[in-house]
Formats: C-alpha cells, sequence, structure tokens
C-alpha cells in the first residue's frame, strides 16, 4: 500500500475565524480593473468612508409602487447624467423609468420570499419612500454602494459604460439593483459585522442569478483566468474567506453554493438564506457558526453533508457536465474544480496496477476536497474507505456516459463494480467544522479483481404527489426506501415556515409507505387555503411535494 500526500489540502486555512474581505479595487491577474460591490468596501476600507450627507440632484422620481424614489441630472456636462433619451416624452429619461420599474420587481420579489422588514430612509430626501441616487461611480471602481438605516439609501452608477463594468448599460443596471437591493433588505434585518460580508456578498450574488437568470454576471467571479482565488481553485478553501488580495473572488463565487442550496430545494435553500439573517439579528452576531446552525436547521442537514454535496455537483460542471446538469449555468462555466491543482494533488490512476493506496484530504472548517479515481479499463471493482469524523462527509459520484450517479455511503464505505464500464470515479468531501483548524480524513482506494457484480450502496427514496390534489380536509400520499431508515415528514408554507411535523426521525422498514394530513398545524388549528409543501427526509436524502389545500 502506498501512502500519498498531496499538496493540494495544505493552503487556504483562513476559515472560519478566517481573514475578513478587506478593501481592494479588484483586478485581473494581468492588472486589468474591474469593478466591486462598494458596500463592501465602505465597511472594510477605512480610506473610503460614508458620505457626511447625501448627495442632492435636480431631478426625482417615485416608482410605480411607491417603494423608491430615484434622483438623478440630465445636465449637460455634468458627470453624474443619467441617458437622456425620453421615448414617452414625458419628461422623464426612459433610464430612470427602467430603475423605477426593475427596482419595485426585484423589492418585490424579495417580498414574495418572506424578507418583509421595511427599507427605512429616514425621511429624507423628499417622502418616505427608500432613495436612490445614480452618480458616476466608475472613478471609485465600484458597482454601487447601499447604506445601511435607520437612513438608509442606495448610490448607483449614472449608466455602467465604463470599461470596468463587465456587464453595461441596462444589463448592469439591472443586476446591481438586484444585488444592492438585497444589501439593502439585509440590513434592514441586521447589519452584522465584518466576519459576516462573505455571506452578505454570497446571497447578494446570487440574488443577481434568481431575479435575472439571462444575465449571468456572476459568471467572471469563477473565471480563473480573469480573478484570482476564484471558487473552484482549491475546495479546501473555507467557502466563508472573504477576500486576500486585489484580484480575488471567492466570497462572490460562493453564490454558486446558495444556487445548490435551493437547487437541492427550494422551499428549504431560500428559507435557510432568509433565517440566517433572522438569527444573527437575535443572536446580534453574524459570525459563520450563526449561517451555518441556520442552514442545518432548513436544509435539515449537517453542513458537512452539504458540503460534500455541492462539490460532488460543482465537480460536473464545464465540459464535464451531464446532459441534465446540476446546475442551470454549469455546462458555460468554463473552470470546473479543481482548476488551481496538479494532477497529482488530487488525481489517483494505475489503481489496477497498484492494488490499494491512502489519500489523505486536508481542509479547514466549511472547506471541502475533491478526489478522482481513474478507471484503468480492468476488470474488477474498487472499494473506497474513509476514517471520517463526525465532522466530515463523503460522496461518490460515479459518471457513464451522460449519465451521473452519487452515492452517500453508509458505515464510511463503498464498493462500485464493474469500473472498466465507467468514465469517472470522484470522491467528494465537506468539513462542515466551524473553526480556523485544519483536519485531515483518510480515503483508502482498494483494487478488487473479484469485484464484478453490481452492490447495490445507493440508498433511493422516492415521494409520490398526495391525493387527492387539491384537497379539503386531508390528504395522503405514499414514500418508499430502498432499506429501512429514520424518516422525518413535514409541511411548510411556500416561505419555508414549518407548519406541522407529521413524523419525526422515526423509522421505516424497505418498502412502500402511506402518510396522511389532516390539514391542521401543530397546534391543532386549521390551516387556511393554500399551497403548502410535503417533505420527506430520510439518510441525507429529501423528496418534496406542492400540495394544494381549498377550503
Amino acid at each position: 500500500m502506498k501512502l500519498r500526500i498531496p499538496l493540494m489540502f495544505l493552503a487556504f486555512y483562513a476559515a472560519v475565524g478566517a481573514k475578513p474581505a478587506h478593501g481592494y479595487v479588484l483586478r485581473a491577474p494581468d492588472g486589468t480593473p474591474g469593478a466591486v460591490c462598494g458596500t463592501m468596501l465602505m465597511r472594510t476600507d477605512h480610506s473610503r468612508s460614508r458620505p457626511a450627507a447625501r448627495v442632492t440632484l435636480p431631478g426625482s422620481f417615485v416608482s410605480p409602487a411607491r417603494w423608491f424614489r430615484i434622483h438623478y441630472t440630465t445636465a449637460g456636462g455634468s458627470a453624474d447624467a443619467v441617458p437622456a433619451a425620453d421615448a414617452n416624452q414625458n419628461g422623464v429619461p426612459d433610464w430612470v423609468e427602467l430603475a423605477a420599474s426593475a427596482a419595485d420587481s426585484v423589492y418585490g420579489n424579495y417580498r414574495a420570499l418572506g424578507y418583509t422588514t421595511p427599507l427605512t430612509d429616514g425621511g429624507a430626501s423628499g417622502g418616505t419612500e427608500y432613495d436612490i441616487f445614480f452618480i458616476n461611480l466608475a472613478p471609485q471602481n465600484v458597482y454601487g454602494y447601499t447604506f445601511s438605516p435607520p437612513d438608509g439609501y442606495m448610490e448607483l452608477d449614472n449608466d455602467y459604460a465604463e470599461r470596468i463594468y463587465q456587464t453595461k448599460g441596462v444589463t448592469g443596471l439591472r443586476i446591481t439593483l438586484a444585488h444592492e437591493l438585497f444589501h439593502s433588505v439585509q440590513f434592514a434585518v441586521w447589519v452584522g459585522g465584518n466576519d459576516g460580508i462573505w455571506w452578505q456578498e454570497a446571497t447578494a450574488t446570487f440574488m443577481e442569478e434568481y431575479n435575472y437568470p439571462d444575465i449571468n454576471d456572476y459568471w467572471q467571479y469563477l473565471d480563473p483566468d480573469w480573478f484570482c482565488n476564484t471558487l473552484f481553485e482549491n475546495p479546501a478553501t473555507p467557502l466563508n474567506q472573504g477576500s486576500t488580495g486585489s484580484c480575488d473572488t471567492h466570497m462572490y463565487g460562493a453564490a454558486v453554493f446558495c444556487q445548490y442550496l435551493v437547487r437541492t430545494d427550494s422551499v428549504s435553500g431560500h428559507a435557510g438564506i432568509r433565517y440566517s439573517f433572522d438569527r444573527q439579528k437575535v443572536l446580534r452576531s453574524s459570525a459563520p457558526n450563526v449561517v451555518a446552525d441556520a442552514l442545518e436547521t432548513t436544509m435539515q442537514q449537517p453542513m458537512r453533508e452539504l458540503i460534500a454535496g455541492f462539490w460532488t455537483r460543482a465537480y460536473f460542471t464545464g465540459p464535464r457536465s451531464p446532459r441534465t446538469p446540476f446546475f442551470p449555468d454549469g455546462a458555460s462555466w468554463t473552470s470546473p474544480p479543481p482548476s488551481a491543482l496538479l494532477s497529482a494533488d488530487w488525481e489517483i490512476k494505475r489503481l489496477g496496477s497498484s492494488g490499494s493506496t491512502q489519500f489523505p484530504v486536508r481542509a479547514a472548517g466549511l472547506g471541502g476536497g475533491i478526489v478522482r479515481i481513474v478507471p484503468d479499463r480492468t476488470a474488477g471493482g474498487v472499494r473506497l474507505t474513509t476514517d471520517a469524523t463526525a465532522n466530515w462527509a463523503w460522496r461518490v459520484a460515479v459518471s457513464a456516459g451522460d449519465s451521473v450517479r452519487i452515492i452517500v455511503p453508509r458505515e464510511n464505505r463503498v464498493s462500485m463494480s464493474n469500473w472498466d464500464q465507467v468514465d469517472d470515479i470522484v470522491v467528494t468531501f465537506g468539513n462542515g467544522a466551524v473553526t480556523s483548524t485544519e483536519s485531515q480524513i483518510m480515503l483508502t482506494a482498494a483494487y478488487d479483481p473479484e469485484l464484478t457484480r453490481p452492490a447495490p450502496e445507493e440508498f433511493l427514496l422516492t415521494l409520490e404527489q398526495n391525493r387527492p390534489n387539491p384537497f379539503n380536509p386531508g390528504t395522503e400520499f405514499d414514500f418508499s426506501l430502498s432499506e429501512p431508515a429514520g424518516v422525518t415528514i413535514r409541511v411548510y408554507s411556500v416561505l419555508g415556515t414549518p407548519v406541522r411535523t407529521l413524523v419525526n426521525n422515526t423509522v421505516y422498514g424497505s418498502g412502500i409507505h402511506t402518510g396522511s394530513w389532516d390539514g391542521l398545524d401543530d397546534r391543532g388549528t386549521q390551516v387556511p387555503s393554500g399551497v403548502y409543501i410535503l417533505q420527506v427526509r430520510a439518510l441525507g436524502r429529501t423528496r418534496s411535494r406542492k400540495m394544494v389545500i381549498v377550503r
């Protein structure tokens, strides 16, 4: 047996107590300047501070929903002038009307997700509407600023025309509105400290994609040819690492982790993001453990499981993306993980010749790892084991042709037969500890020439649509397990609020089982008409269905 000690997981200790983001002008490795969120800069760069007074501009326009007041100028020769085009000749520039409509739309989406804390501006600058000012921000290399309550407001660039903006014009305006308005929503709940900036930026960047899925400005943050320390370069880099240099985009790229949460379970994913800010307010802390605890509560999975699952799916992006991608844009991401590592640092080759090997995986808290076992076309199979502790989780993904099968290990072991018939075997890891201390998990891979018959390792969970649907007063549903397992069944509102726990970690045998809901909440009160989410969890798997009550 050979012991391999790769370099891949030795770097990037900056985890939970991690080095916070600090002020910088975002630059690509070739020195090309790029714009960044000014809100983050203002909080971390002591050379930048909140203006002593708001800027004064001659024009103002109230949005159709009366949530926002847009301040602008069209004065010739002014560096702050917005584009003057006015197609309907109503005296208000098209740019301003578009901004007002987009702001209403984006904020309406946030309210629908449950962010209902009002945006307050203290009544400054005329009226009670939340103020947005258009000024020339390009000389400061920023997209926009969000200033915190009680007299909160936003500043946005007046045209997004300069070369520092990857996405220009009205599309640049839209994604910046989505990003900065989510900062406004965050601050309305809890401003937080610098240790929470990574999560504020990750979620705000995710909301760009949520509101405008066709713009894809965030792709730039995943490109190691354009920026450095991008999310996919080294999975060992903790998710909560702030910026570490002038071309570092790790925390913006972490928006993809938010995508994973919502793709795994839309209701719980959005609820987890919202709950993370609610918990920060309650605990008066934005420390990473607060975020982790909130996500574990709503997703009902340990962080180690979420991180391991994320890196499994992230691996199969770009040219590795299956026909049915794990991420909507995944096939277009050009550099899937681990893009910065040498083959020897993450790949196991010629296992059929060596017989077995050990591969240590190291990462600090909220970091992960990827190990690829390259099939060498010899007959037989592979047995994988780990010495995983309570802080670590792992997944095994097997690709063949255009399909990917993800295996959840049981008792820290997995067996795969007929490895000569697959294209790729990938093992991913997640360290769910909330600590900056590095720890290790040891993967042992052993070739077995006799392993030619399938070994059913994958746990299967299914959930059928409830019947009847719509219903009143009660309904039934079927679910099935491929083996005995502890099962939890809950009903949620469409906003992710728990309504009723029907089963709490009760062990069921393999086979088909029938459950029911009588339309009552946990207090025994009849719930109103509407859409509800039925969710079944077992052995790290989740299945959900929408149900409709019509009273």
